[in-house]
């Protein structure tokens, strides 16, 4: 059996006959729809008006509301259809939709006759029963494309009055009766006046067939013949016409079921509003969109189309070209280069290139990352390399480039390394590899790459500098060995002639042999002080002696220490005085911080002579100072002052001998302490010891998952003087602020999501550096009873809990318990 060929499927094909009068019919349908409605909603204004106050207001005002509802959707309605202009199928649910309207426009005129019917007056009735046969009628002629229409409408409309009649008796039986009959002639004569305007658009379509059949088929070969490399169709006003059968198959559909068709149907749904701008400006321009097959398949296509003369109008012939081998070989080149753009981004690569002939380099799209610099266009840059040596290079630099360049187009391969100017004004360091070519022209090329060894060049100087550091340390650490050898050793000598004169003179005086004694016990026990600061030294160094800082007040470090070399000055005669009026508060720790204060004590009344003084003072800004008015330094010893490695200890105004540890102890105490240690001095005019700390505010660490508790406790606890605060809304986050920093005193609730507050002091306590910290306990009254809110106390105390405070927190009853861990 021979194929169809699509040329064969022309306008004659029944299927697209019955498409085109069914969207003839449906036309006509909707234009005669607007008079009809405005007929029936003037006719429904004066029957109202009639009956007014002949009927009962209940059953005529809804009654006027459905006509005012129903007339006005039918007429939106009517309006919608001729803005979305509906074909084919689509064409059979806009008459579906008509008829309901159809159906409720007589439903509501049958309740007019039941119920707005006026029994005492005929005048009245015989007014309602023109009006509703005259819009009978008028339905049965206004709409002859749908039979169905006209006997629909009637039979609701009238077939109610005509019960009303016979309901009435007497003559109204004899008038209901007719009025059925009435509405059985006007289904009658509906469907003969449908026939014959459907035979008469028959006609009209047969004849219209014949004449394009006859005019277009030249046309359409020609255009067609012109075309048949490509997917082409015809189309007039978005309605296919005729295809071909590149474009069968190319969409996937024969040709019957494409034409007759809107085009939008073959469209992907997101080019579809482009699709109709184009054909509303008839625009020539080829461009590219994507076709939607069955099974939800898409392919990309270049549409192009000219506007040609075609069964006597104009339509427009559409070449459709397959753009998914194209497509797949673009996407191909995208992702190919898309791989070497990454290899080159995770090596950190750029490439360059430069042209004798032209004298100028091509930078590649990445270069401006290599060399740091943003304003450099990121696609390409073109210049000079002198132009790039100014720009990029330290002045002491330029002209290297151009030597690799030259070099390169000697020697074809060569590597080196530049040393560049960054945009933000640091140096930095990158490696370029060169290969040059000559090209079939004659030219030379040099083709390069550049990547930053910054990173790598800081390294190597590092490492060289941690060399030197290393080197020079080993030559320090001997210096050091042999100064402290020679402290070690004196003491030692001593203590062991002592010893040796013990053990061989048996009769030695008794009061001799106590004094020898004592003197070695002093020796030894000064060889054990100096040992202690030694350790004590190396380990706040190496960092394993952290300092334990809490707030203190100076006065009563100060007051100590005095105590402590109150002794040796008094035996000197040197007087002590101190200046504390200030109030200082510090933030240190009062063992380390008292023994570097005993130091400089010591070391001032050490070089004091007799009749002299020490004046201890505090000042703002966490200073303390000590101040003496002995020899003072020599200056030569000051930039050594506080180096163990260097002996600076020479013997005091009273003979009296200095390990040389204690300065250098006492700077790294205050350096522990982020502080620092400062000294002023002059011969004869005495030496000024600077202590100065960094000034702290107390931290409070609130951890409480009730918003408005931890506001209050937050309020009451900024509210004293030097006190911050830190919040958690649980034991998990208050972990994690204490692994940022320790606080000087903790508030927990118990009752937390998460983890509760007595799991969040038990890992509080777990960790040694926090076994200081003090615990409140914040719990609700309300919650428990008074026994269970000894346990409670009980527990959080076994847990390793401060102290416990009652919810909600007062001024009254959490201000003293702060104080109690936060002394002014």
């Amino acid at each position: 059996m021979q194929r169809e060929h699509p040329f064969d499927v022309t306008l004659h094909d029944a299927v697209m006959r019955e498409r085109l009068l069914l969207k003839e019919g449906t036309d006509l349908l909707f234009r005669n729809a607007t008079s009809s409605i405005v007929a029936a909603f003037i006719c429904a204004v004066a029957y109202g008006g009639a009956v007014w106050g002949h009927v009962p207001t209940e059953h005529l005002l809804p009654w006027g509301g459905l006509i005012l509802a129903v007339t006005g959707g039918r007429w939106l309605h009517a309006r919608r259809y001729v803005a979305c202009d509906p074909v084919g199928e689509e064409c059979h649910r806009w008459r579906r939709r008509f008829m309901v309207g159809i159906v409720a426009s007589g439903t509501i005129w049958g309740y007019a006759g039941l119920f707005l019917f006026v029994a005492d007056s005929s005048a009245h009735q015989a007014f309602y029963f023109i009006i509703a046969s005259g819009l009978a009628v008028g339905g049965v002629f206004s709409y002859p494309t749908y039979p169905a229409v006209g006997p629909t409408f009637a039979a609701l409309s009238l077939l109610p009055l005509a019960l009303r009649y016979i309901l009435t008796g007497g003559v109204g039986v004899a008038a209901g009766f007719l009025l059925a009959v009435f509405v059985a002639a006007l289904s009658v004569a509906s469907r003969r006046f449908s026939a014959m305007v459907a035979a008469s658009l028959g006609m009209r379509f047969q004849n219209a067939e014949l004449v394009a059949e006859a005019e277009g088929a030249r046309e359409r070969f020609e255009i067609l013949a012109r075309a048949t490399a490509e997917g082409v169709l015809i189309h007039r006003d978005g309605i296919v016409l005729d295809v071909n059968d590149k474009i069968c198959e190319i969409v996937g559909v024969p040709p019957k079921t494409m034409v007759g068709a809107h085009v939008s149907a073959f469209i992907a749904p997101e080019y579809r509003e482009e699709v109709g701008r184009r054909l509303a400006s008839s625009a020539d321009e080829p461009y590219e969109i994507e076709l939607l097959l069955p099974g939800d398949r898409r392919i990309p296509v270049e549409v192009e189309g000219r506007t040609v003369p075609y069964n006597g109008g104009n339509a427009r012939v559409v070449a459709l070209r397959d753009l998914t081998t194209r497509r797949a070989g673009e996407q191909a080149l995208r992702e190919s280069r898309s791989l070497l753009l990454e290899a080159m981004d995770v090596a950190g690569i750029a490439s360059w290139r430069f042209d004798e002939a032209t004298g100028l380099m091509t930078l590649g799209e990445r270069f401006h990352l290599v060399m740091g610099d943003e304003t450099l266009d990121p696609v390409v840059g073109v210049m000079t390399p002198a132009a790039f040596e100014e720009r990029f290079l330290p002045p002491d630099d330029q002209g290297n480039l151009h030597h690799l360049l030259e070099r390169a187009l000697v020697e074809e391969t060569l590597s080196g390394e530049l040393r560049v100017r960054r945009a933000d004004g640091t140096d930095g360091f990158v490696a370029l590899r060169l290969r040059a070519e000559r090209r079939p022209d004659g030219r030379r090329v040099v083709h390069g790459i550049t990547y930053d060894v910054t990173e790598r060049m800081r390294a190597f100087n590092d490492l060289t500098e941690a060399k030197q550091k290393a080197d020079q340390a080993n030559f320090l650490k001997g210096r050091f060995v042999s100064l402290v050898s020679h402290d070690l050793k004196s003491p030692l000598s001593g203590v062991l002639s002592v010893l040796r004169l013990l053990q061989e003179d048996r009769d030695l005086d008794p009061e001799l042999r106590r004094t020898l004694v004592a003197k070695s016990a002093a020796s030894v026990e000064g060889l054990i002080g100096f040992i202690n600061q030694i350790l004590d030294h190396s380990r706040i160094s190496e960092g394993t002696l952290a300092p334990r800082k809490e707030f203190l007040d100076p006065l009563v470090l100060v007051q100590r220490q005095i105590e402590n070399v109150l002794p040796a000055a008094e035996k000197k005669g040197v007087v002590i005085e101190t200046e504390l009026a200030t109030p200082v508060r510090f933030f240190a720790d009062p063992a380390l911080l008292g023994q570097a204060l005993a130091n400089l004590l010591s070391n001032a009344i050490k070089f004091t002579p007799p009749g002299g003084k020490v004046v201890v003072a505090t000042e703002e800004g966490n200073r303390l100072s000590v101040a003496d008015t002995g020899v003072g330094v020599d200056p030569s010893f000051l930039p050594d002052l506080f180096r163990q490695e260097v002996r600076t200890s020479s013997f005091g105004t009273a003979g009296e001998k200095g390990s040389g540890m204690g300065l250098p102890f006492a700077a790294d105490v205050v350096q522990a302490h982020r502080g620092t240690l400062t000294v002023a001095s002059a011969p004869g005019q005495g030496t000024r010891f600077t202590i100065t700390l960094p000034v702290v505010k107390r931290v409070v660490l609130i951890v409480e998952d009730e918003p408005a508790h931890r506001q209050m406790m937050r309020r009451l606890a900024i509210g004293l003087d030097g006190v911050d605060t830190v919040e958690a809304i649980d034991g998990r986050e208050g972990l994690a602020a204490l692994a940022r920093g320790i606080p000087d005193l903790i508030v927990t609730d118990i009752q937390m999501p998460v983890v509760d507050g007595f799991a969040f002091i038990e890992e509080v306590r777990k960790n040694p550096a926090l076994d200081h910290v003090p615990i409140i306990v914040a719990t609700a009254a309300w919650t428990v009873g008074p026994r269970d809110q000894l346990d409670l106390r009980q527990k959080g105390m076994q847990k390793g809990a401060s102290d416990f405070v009652i919810k909600p927190v007062t001024e009254a009853n959490f201000v003293p318990a702060l104080r109690r861990y936060l002394p002014a």
